[in-house]
């Protein structure tokens, strides 16, 4: 677990972080912040200059502040129209999920075309985070 700008993050040291260079190497607009924990990435993603939305399950712990939150289990549709996001960052979490497939063919659904999706998982305790972006 890491601490950025006060936040929890629930990945090992840097991830966040990675994500987030890798979400913002270009220009964009609208980003989903999937699943969101305490909110470290929204954060990150906001004060960047982004237009953030964070989903998550269980929201009782998420504190980034100015940033919509949306409650939704992730093994299910997400309560958004197709196209709508023009990222989807997602940090340590389809691990969790008993349909990782929906979750990722939701991923893709809510993308506009030429979207981007960074998602990381952890690895092996031996190997490093893998991160993965499409």
């Amino acid at each position: 677990m890491e601490i950025v700008d006060g936040l929890r993050a629930n990945t090992s040291r840097g991830t966040t972080r990675r994500v987030l260079s890798l979400l913002t190497q270009r220009p964009l607009g609208r980003v989903l912040d999937v699943p969101a924990g305490a909110g470290a990435l929204s954060q990150l993603l906001r004060s960047s200059g982004l237009r953030v939305i964070a989903v998550e399950l269980v929201t009782r712990d998420f504190g980034a502040s100015g940033v919509p939150l949306v409650s939704a289990d992730l093994d299910h549709a997400l309560p958004f129209p197709d196209e709508s996001f023009d990222c989807v960052g997602s940090v340590d979490g389809i691990e969790h999920l008993e349909n990782p497939y929906l979750a990722v063919r939701e991923f893709a659904r809510v993308l506009r075309p030429g979207g981007k999706l960074v998602l990381s998982t952890p690895t092996s305790a031996r190997s490093a985070r893998g991160v993965a972006t499409w």
